[in-house]
């Protein structure tokens, strides 16, 4: 059983993984003029994946904050590698010829959101460990909610996405690993996960249009202004509606999640952090190199899509080689090295 349990979630930290970069792949193609389907994709991935990967990032969580101590070594490479990222999107929109800002290297957009966001999330939940998990959600819902409506919080330091995001977070943090466990293994949990897939795909697909308006919920950076005027004042309870969808939707997707160890996933699965750190830098660097110009060529979306799931799996397997895992272990080994240095005296 244990086995299995480590399987599963490496299973389910290598499939978001691959579903992350595959929306990135695509994610260009939401542009107006681009078949919908690729808007379907969007409202899909990004309906779950972030939320999941942060979840799980939750769940496993007390590892580290269950010892007592704040693990701020083990926690610093975030925040480095988060900056390292800024800085190569910097130089990217300066190779683009973009006016650069000198406050600029604290909006922390891309992907570099997510690595400081995560340093901030366990930080949050270190402080707020000892109270009741009841009350942790529900303020962190409420504060989500009431967040929108402030137009000034954007990617500033990610504070929009901290405040949007935590309650995946927490919710993962004080949910039991084991009873979750055993609960995504019933029968009739699978069942239902399938039916919900299915039918959330088919929604997505048949009502792209009116769904898509909802894109600024999906990103937690965008405030409610961006919703348009009619639904700016809804925007709290959107939210609210949000958070249900995209808990149901990941709970069905960690259901159907194989528990049997699969070598490509555990493979993927035990290096996430330099896949997630190095892949959208190259994917950036493949539109450089005219990967528009291709799409352009071969407008046939299923190539497109096809082409985009092989890319996807070949960059996180090149991605979890040890070039790449090399200079993220040295960052991390910066920090965690002197907790196993010996006190002088």
């Amino acid at each position: 059983m244990p086995s299995q349990r480590v399987s599963q979630w490496d299973n389910a930290k290598a499939i978001l993984m691959l579903l992350v970069v595959g929306g990135h792949l695509l994610e260009p193609l939401t542009a107006e003029g681009y078949p919908l389907i690729y808007r379907s994709i969007f409202l899909f991935l990004y309906t779950f994946h972030m939320p999941a990967f942060i979840f799980i990032s939750g769940l496993f969580s007390k590892n580290t904050l269950g010892k007592g101590e704040f693990p701020i070594r083990k926690l610093l490479p975030f925040v480095v590698l988060s900056f390292l990222l800024k800085a190569f999107y910097l130089c990217i929109d300066t190779i683009r010829n973009k006016d650069f800002m000198p406050n600029s290297i604290f909006q922390l957009s891309n992907i570099a959101w997510f690595l400081f966001a995560l340093f901030i999330f366990y930080c949050m939940m270190y402080l707020l460990k000892s109270l009741k998990g009841k009350y942790v959600l529900l303020f962190a819902m409420v504060f989500a909610c009431m967040a929108g409506y402030n137009g000034r919080l954007g990617d500033f330091f990610a504070v929009g996405r901290i405040f949007v995001f935590f309650p995946f977070f927490a919710l993962g943090y004080y949910t039991d690993r084991e009873r979750l466990q055993a609960f995504l293994a019933k029968k009739k949990v699978k069942i239902a996960a399938a039916a919900v897939l299915v039918l959330f795909a088919a929604a997505v697909i048949i009502f792209v249009n009116p769904l898509y308006t909802f894109r600024p919920l999906l990103t937690g950076r965008n405030p409610y202004q961006e919703l348009g005027n009619t639904l700016y004042y809804w925007g709290g309870l959107l939210r609210l509606v949000y958070y249900g969808v995209s808990t149901a939707v990941m709970l069905a997707v960690l259901a159907l999640i194989p528990r049997r160890a699969v070598k490509l996933f555990t493979f993927i699965g035990q290096n996430t952090l330099s896949i997630y750190f190095w892949h959208l830098p190259l994917v950036e660097a493949l539109y450089l190199l005219g990967i528009p110009a291709w799409v352009e060529r071969y407008r046939f979306a299923p190539v497109v899509i096809l082409a985009a799931a092989a890319a996807s799996v070949a960059l996180c397997a090149l991605l979890s080689l040890p070039p790449f895992k090399t200079f993220v272990n040295f960052v991390k080994g910066m920090f965690q090295k002197y907790d196993r240095e010996p006190a002088k005296h």
